[in-house]
């Protein structure tokens, strides 16, 4: 990946991106949370292909670290541990998983409208910011149709 000028503060930008990381590995666990349930019909492809991108986005994010990151200082991103909360979910909380992916996956897209306002326009980091946030917002799309097709949308729209 080409190292993008950093417009803001790099260390500042660093976090950000490490804490983008740990989200996007926060994703990557309540997919393989949601895969791993019995019953899970026509949602298995949406839930397969938001594992599957959540995987690639956290390797791409990990590669834009560590094109902006200082050797010296900065923690090598798999040193950096996370929770893991899919171990919370029961197969009966299907909603609720689903709930969470969409509420993580909202919080990723917020932080990286924030840090995309610290990179160079011209970069290629911007460009994959974007791509990442439209891909995120299909998944979103895509859950919140199986669970209104569940015909549970009703805990859809009172948590929103």
């Amino acid at each position: 990946m080409q190292t993008g000028k950093v417009m803001g503060n790099i260390r500042e930008v660093t976090k950000s991106i490490a804490r983008i990381w740990r989200l996007h590995k926060t994703r990557e666990s309540l997919y393989r949370s949601a895969m791993r349930m019995a019953d899970l019909g026509s949602c298995r492809k949406t839930c397969s292909l938001g594992y599957m991108n959540s995987v690639l986005f956290r390797k791409e994010v990990g590669e834009m670290y560590d094109c902006c990151k200082y050797s010296l200082e900065d923690a090598k991103l798999s040193s950096i541990a996370t929770s893991d909360p899919a171990e919370n979910f029961q197969e009966a909380e299907k909603v609720e998983l689903f709930l969470a992916l969409i509420e993580i996956q909202d919080r990723i897209i917020s932080a990286y409208h924030i840090l995309s306002q610290e990179l160079d326009p011209s970069s290629e980091q911007p460009f994959l910011m974007t791509d990442h946030v439209h891909k995120l917002n299909e998944l979103n799309q895509l859950l919140e149709k199986e669970i209104i097709s569940m015909g549970l949308h009703a805990e859809l729209f009172a948590v929103a």
